[in-house]
């Protein structure tokens, strides 16, 4: 791969104008990387000291660091010399900014090239066509009615495939170019190409300077390769500029690498990390309570890792008063259920459930202890709205069993009590207190004493554990 010819260079230097050299040095090699001009390994060097040194948001760039200092690689090699001449033809285009003519010709030759080649040209193409657009005045013609209906609908319905083809129909029009650009990374991201989307979702923070989209950059770059997003991480963390919001959601992040970390001296300096991202940054008002109730989460467990338990129930108390909602109050009423506040705990499971709770785990625990108490009815209703949401099978078979204790405590029918113990069974079949307990109500209807139950209390550290592991955008915490 040849350096870029002396032409070349003065010709992008003359174009950025009278800057310090160092910031035309980058500018440069950035303006020369976006263009598709092959880069030397020497020039990728540079440009990666001069991002260091620059601090700034931009993923292309970043993009070279995150190859290990590699060119960008090439898409795979075509089927045939007639496909490699689109190729070319494709690069050409776009060198020239002819992008509708470069979609045109991708389009023309999508069987020829193949899938792996194609997408990795509409891709290129895709990200063209949203720069371009990006740099476009908008215009106060409306969209067609079709269009807009089209767009409506698939992103609704997260039909990516057509998505795109709208989209790509788009053109200047009264809807925000960075909108658009979001809506091309969504699509993008739906598609499984997360490395895409985090270039679409960068360019529409650079076109806006809204936090968001950073944001949504960095879930997508995570999304992609965690390694990656932990090296963008090290650049925010060093920036003075970097916006609160992004800083906030790196620490999830960083969080979310903690638990995969091997080495307990590195997790623990990551633990600490985030307890520092988050004191840093929290204080933003104008950041999302959502975005900082996640990082506060992800810094009560941190602290809990690093046995500061009471900050740990601070950052906890934090969550639940900026963002009342279902998975803040989980989470503390399960450390708090942990750390033996029984009264606690169930009181946040109660608050939870009355968010409209998404979670099975405030269901278990509340149905267990309305068993405790012979609230029959109370223990049936919980554990029905429980399995409504879809739990794993261990946990399936507690509230079928416990189901089963209810009803057969309301003099339900004999079948449908064994019915219950049956399908609890089916779900964990090495369960050992539902046959006891299937065994119990036998003997029972067969006129002998009433039976004890045997239904212990789950151990509330797997279900935090579970929760904990999450990562940020699974979380309901994602902006």
């Amino acid at each position: 791969m040849q350096p870029l010819s002396a032409a070349i260079r003065q010709d992008l230097a003359l174009r950025l104008g009278p800057e310090t050299e160092a910031l035309r040095d980058y500018e440069r090699l950035r303006s020369a990387y976006l263009a598709g001009f092959p880069l030397s390994a020497r020039d990728l060097d540079r440009l990666r000291e001069l991002y260091d040194q620059s601090g700034r948001l931009d993923y292309l760039a970043a993009l070279a660091d995150a190859r290990g200092r590699q060119p960008r690689p090439a898409p795979p090699p075509a089927a045939s010399p007639r496909a490699q001449a689109v190729l070319s033809q494709i690069d050409a285009y776009l060198a020239t900014n002819q992008v509708d003519r470069a979609s045109h010709l991708l389009e023309l030759a999508r069987n020829e090239l193949g899938p792996p080649v194609y997408d990795e040209s509409r891709a290129r193409v895709d990200l063209a066509l949203v720069k371009e657009l990006l740099h476009a005045e908008t215009t106060d013609e409306p969209v067609a009615a079709d269009l807009r209906d089209a767009l409506r609908r698939d992103l609704s319905r997260e039909a990516y495939e057509p998505l795109l083809a709208s989209l790509r129909r788009l053109g200047p029009s009264p809807i925000p170019s960075p909108t658009v650009a979001y809506m091309f990374g969504r699509a993008w991201a739906g598609l499984g190409r997360h490395d895409v989307a985090a270039q679409l979702y960068d360019l529409a923070y650079q076109a806006t300077e809204k936090p968001h989209f950073a944001v949504l950059a960095l879930d997508a770059i995570a999304a992609a390769s965690l390694q990656d997003a932990r090296r963008r991480i090290d650049r925010l963390e060093g920036s003075p500029d970097a916006p609160s919001a992004v800083l906030l959601r790196a620490a999830c992040w960083l969080h979310h690498a903690a638990l995969q970390e091997a080495d307990p001296s590195e997790r623990d300096h990551l633990f600490a990390r985030v307890v520092a991202l988050v004191e840093r940054s929290r204080t933003d008002d104008s950041v999302l309570p959502s975005i900082v109730a996640a990082a506060d989460l992800a810094a009560a467990y941190s602290c809990e890792h690093l046995g500061k338990d009471a900050a740990a129930l601070d950052h906890f108390n934090r969550a639940v008063q900026i963002y009342p909602h279902d998975v803040t109050f989980v989470a503390r009423g399960l450390t708090r259920m942990q750390r033996g506040d029984r009264p606690g705990a169930l009181g946040d499971f109660r608050r939870a459930i009355g968010e409209g709770c998404s979670l099975v785990h405030p269901f278990v625990f509340l149905a267990h202890d309305a068993l405790d108490h012979q609230s029959w009815r109370r223990a049936r209703e919980l554990a029905k709205q429980g399995l409504w949401r879809e739990p794993s099978p261990t946990v399936r078979a507690q509230l079928l069993e416990w189901m089963a204790i209810a009803e057969a405590n309301l003099d339900g029918d004999v079948d449908d009590v064994l019915a219950l113990f049956d399908r609890a069974i089916a779900s964990d079949p090495f369960a050992p207190t539902i046959s006891r307990n299937r065994d119990a109500f036998v003997a029972w209807k067969n006129d002998r004493a009433s039976p004890t139950w045997d239904a212990k209390e789950p151990d509330p550290a797997a279900f935090r554990e579970a929760l904990e592991a999450a990562t940020p955008r699974n979380v309901l915490l994602a902006a």
